[in-house]
């Protein structure tokens, strides 16, 4: 049995923020999580995805500069730029565990299983707490068709070892148009497939529409009020 005031189940950004906070306020703190820490933005989105993007808008600004000043032709090498995102994500874990204990945070690996309103269970370890503060994120929504298995994630795409010649991408939102533009200037064909008949909910509807226009310009296929069933 392990005591501590406060303990947050997460190492992402929320619960970084918030172990931070409590250890320099005082309290002793502990942080577990079953995956590696650093959390979605570190690892499996922010900073992996603007690697990425990084490669991909250089060749759309060579393209747009061409015959303007600048010459010659340029390619995504997706293996070595995939081994260039990871030069970035695989030092955080060992990083983020370094500074925690360094700032008096007691880190965990492994699954939490609440045991009780003010204990959770790690492997064999019982861990009490006053405070206990789920940071865990969000995971993708089921889709609840058929062959639903086979479908990657974004997680999955960050960390592709080659890109395929086709990329399809179920739901019209903010990452599939992110990762439908890595894709594409890394050479596959990409579709995005849209349930309803406007893409990038929560968008500007007018801005939304011009820029699905704008991949398709591209030869990006944008397809709307088209639910994906298998």
């Amino acid at each position: 049995m392990r005591h501590f005031e406060v303990l947050v189940i997460g190492s992402g950004a929320a619960g970084q923020t918030v172990a931070a906070a409590c250890a320099t306020g005082g309290k002793s703190v502990a942080v577990v999580d079953r995956l590696p820490f650093g959390g979605t933005c570190a690892l499996r989105g922010c900073v992996p995805k603007k690697v990425l993007y990084t490669g991909a808008e250089t060749l759309a600004r060579v393209g747009m500069l061409t015959g303007k000043g600048v010459g010659g032709s340029c390619a995504v090498d997706w293996p070595a730029l995939m081994a260039f995102k990871r030069s970035y994500t695989e030092p955080v874990p060992a990083q983020m565990q370094n500074w925690m204990r360094k700032a008096g945070i007691v880190t965990m690996s492994g699954t939490a299983r609440f045991s009780s309103a003010n204990s959770v269970v790690v492997g064999d370890t019982t861990i009490e707490a006053e405070a206990i503060v789920i940071a865990t994120g969000a995971y993708p929504m089921p889709l609840g068709i058929e062959g639903e298995e086979a479908i990657v994630t974004s997680t999955d795409f960050l960390d592709l070892d080659e890109m395929p010649a086709r990329v399809a991408f179920v739901g019209g939102g903010l990452i599939s148009f992110e990762l439908g533009a890595i894709a594409h200037r890394a050479g596959a064909k990409v579709t995005i497939l849209h349930r309803s008949a406007q893409v990038l909910a929560g968008f500007d509807p007018e801005l939304s529409n011009q820029l699905a226009n704008r991949y398709r310009s591209l030869g990006i296929e944008v397809r709307t009020d088209t639910p994906v069933e298998a």
